[in-house]
């Protein structure tokens, strides 16, 4: 019933914003549930898919759902699955009467049957932020999670946590004079993370158009050859192709993808580019308009990751100016994986 009906929240209210993880033949969705009266603070739900059901893992798709605090707005659910499979997802809520969030991270411990944190995360947070913004969440190498999100206040910052195992650690903040958000997260198999946002462009430099900037982690942050050089990864020459949404991930044998959508108007596209480990290039004509997809319609949502050999695949919602259609497209590059 998944497709129909109340669909997976089973609720009469507004279930929004989901988040998918995906782990052996089992799956983990949360979202951010709407209550009956306007005054009732929004939580976070989660149902897991067992192969027959959707079904709640201890009250979460209920009264408060997975954790937190039911005093303010939760929001921007993100799922995870840990090394041994069990669900993790973070989420920031705001707090009342003050300009700032918490991000929050719960796990599911199947032994207990019941939601925990990684040092209270799920019940006092990770840490308060002024205006954090989009976060997301990868599972490293390890099994453990990195959390990342944009703080609104000048400067403009990226902040980025990771869980050694037994504490959050600041893995250091990406600072801009000039705004930047929609940070997006990745792990490789080495230990790596790396990370992707959208950033404003410097005009007193002769910088005029939004780009999407990138970096790796392996003890430090560096750049990934031009990445963090204006024009960057998305070397956008006409404002109205600026980019959005920006998503990376971990290629084969230390190359790096990064997508993004071009332009905010109907047919805007889908572009890509592959670090090889020399340069930041395309894939067949991926990093110019039009890029992977123009589908006639407004592109928005996208998702991105990685196949099993390195390979991009990347998913998105297209709303067609044709009766008002709405569809969710897939695109995967066949070729080569170097």
């Amino acid at each position: 019933g998944s497709a129909k009906g109340t669909g997976i929240s089973k609720s009469l209210e507004v279930s929004r914003d989901p988040s998918v993880g995906i782990y052996d033949d089992k799956i983990h969705v949360a979202w951010v549930q709407e209550g009956q009266l306007t005054s009732t603070p929004h939580s976070i739900f989660f149902r897991m898919y067992n192969g027959s059901d959707w079904v709640e893992l201890n009250n979460s798709a209920h009264d408060s759902g997975i954790g937190g605090t039911t005093a303010y707005n939760a929001a921007n659910p993100v799922v995870g699955v840990a090394a041994d499979g069990a669900p993790v997802v973070a989420w920031k809520q705001e707090v009342p009467g003050l300009d700032v969030s918490r991000i929050f991270v719960a796990k599911w411990n199947p032994i207990t049957s019941n939601w925990v944190g990684y040092a209270n995360s799920h019940t006092t947070g990770i840490t308060v932020s002024a205006r954090a913004n989009n976060i997301d969440m990868v599972i490293d190498a390890s099994g453990n999670p990195v959390v990342a999100w944009s703080k609104l206040t000048s400067p403009w910052t990226i902040e980025t946590y990771r869980w050694t195992g037994a504490a959050w650690a600041n893995l250091g903040a990406h600072t801009s004079s000039k705004f930047l958000d929609e940070p997006d997260l990745a792990a490789g198999a080495d230990g790596s993370i790396y990370r992707a946002w959208i950033q404003y462009p410097d005009t007193a430099a002769g910088q005029y158009n939004v780009q999407v900037y990138a970096q790796r982690y392996a003890g430090s942050w560096a750049a990934i050859g031009s990445s963090m050089t204006y024009p960057a990864v998305s070397v956008c020459t006409n404002v109205a192709n600026q980019p959005s949404r920006p998503q990376i991930a971990a290629g084969y044998n230390g190359n790096v993808l990064v997508s993004w959508i071009a332009g905010a108007s109907a047919s805007n596209s889908v572009l890509f580019r592959k670090w090889n480990g020399v340069a930041w290039s395309g894939l067949a004509g991926s990093a110019t308009p039009p890029g992977i997809a123009r589908l006639g319609g407004t592109i928005s949502l996208p998702k991105m990751v990685s196949d099993s050999v390195g390979l991009p695949i990347i998913a998105f919602q297209n709303a067609s100016p044709y009766a008002g259609l709405e569809e969710v497209v897939a695109y995967t590059y066949i070729g080569a994986r170097t």
